[in-house]
């Protein structure tokens, strides 16, 4: 399965590029993974 990994620094567009890919792509049959939501739900005194 390909994978795209989106990064760079705080606020510099990520999550709305993100969100832009993923209203494209609404047909398909794709995984979004947001590191932020998987830091907070494992723990957050990992991070």
């Amino acid at each position: 399965m390909p994978a795209i990994l989106f990064t760079g620094l705080s606020g510099s567009g990520k999550t709305t590029l993100v969100n832009a890919v993923k209203v494209k792509l609404k047909n398909e049959n794709i995984i979004i993974l947001d590191g932020d939501v998987i830091r907070s739900k494992l723990n957050n005194d990992l991070f």
